[in-house]
């Protein structure tokens, strides 16, 4: 789920918690593959996710990412060239980029299908934390053809510091920001709970890649300053290009 804006698909749970900030700090690691005459490396990089109250920061290498519930606002803060954009929530493409960049990604929205698993539902631990496996397959559709298709396995956890309500309307925020197709936003809303790792195979020209993210810690501690809004000298832009969506 790392396609166009690489914000991921990534986000928050325990009443007694609820008031202190909350770090998720996640590894994705993605693997070597050779392709058309030349070999890509493996790959790693890290981010956080951060939370307090109706607020949710994801903080990535370059981009930085924030939920507000209770202002119903999204501010999206680029680092490379210290400027940032907002826009009201729930998320339209059509008031954060222009006309046309914004037809372009709504052409190129994400489908797909979650799994019922049934009975057959798979448990795990990841750290010390109870996890529900749950399954799902996602592509973009053109001309006929599936793009992208990707097969991911989620393991959610409802044992997590902060409020699962929060989170859950928080999610879905983030997963409109990630371009999924409203069908496929409704399926997820039944997928409970945290992603505390995930495994992804994406599927190229007869080869598949394989990715994992999976939260390798989980602390309570005190943020910067500006980890829930722009720093201060940034400038503001009105709309977003989409070289700005893409980055690390």
């Amino acid at each position: 789920m790392r396609a166009l804006v690489l914000i991921l698909g990534t986000l928050l749970v325990c009443a007694s918690s609820a008031s202190a900030d909350v770090c998720l700090k996640h590894h994705i690691h993605t693997d070597g593959y050779y392709f058309g005459g030349e070999t890509s490396p493996p790959e790693d990089s890290d981010y956080e996710v951060w939370l307090a109250g109706s607020k949710m920061s994801v903080v990535l290498e370059t981009r930085t990412v924030v939920f507000d519930l209770d202002a119903n606002l999204l501010t999206f803060i680029n680092h490379d060239d210290s400027t940032y954009a907002e826009t009201t929530l729930p998320l339209d493409w059509r008031n954060l980029l222009s006309e046309a960049d914004a037809a372009r990604v709504l052409m190129f929205q994400t489908e797909g299908t979650v799994k019922d698993p049934g009975e057959a539902r798979e448990t795990r631990k990841v750290g010390e934390r109870e996890c529900v496996g749950q399954e799902m397959t996602t592509w973009i559709p053109y001309e006929g053809t599936r793009y992208n298709e990707t097969d991911t396995r989620m393991w959610l956890s409802t044992d997590i510091p902060f409020d699962l309500e929060t989170y859950e309307a928080l999610k879905t925020h983030n997963l409109r920001l990630v371009n999924l197709k409203e069908g496929l936003l409704e399926e997820l809303k039944e997928a409970r709970g945290y992603p505390m790792a995930e495994e992804s195979d994406r599927y190229i020209k007869g080869f598949s890649i394989r990715s994992t993210d999976e939260v390798v810690e989980i602390s309570e501690e005190e943020p910067a300053y500006d980890v829930y809004s722009a720093p201060e000298g940034f400038s503001k832009k009105d709309k977003l290009s989409l070289q700005d969506l893409r980055g690390r």
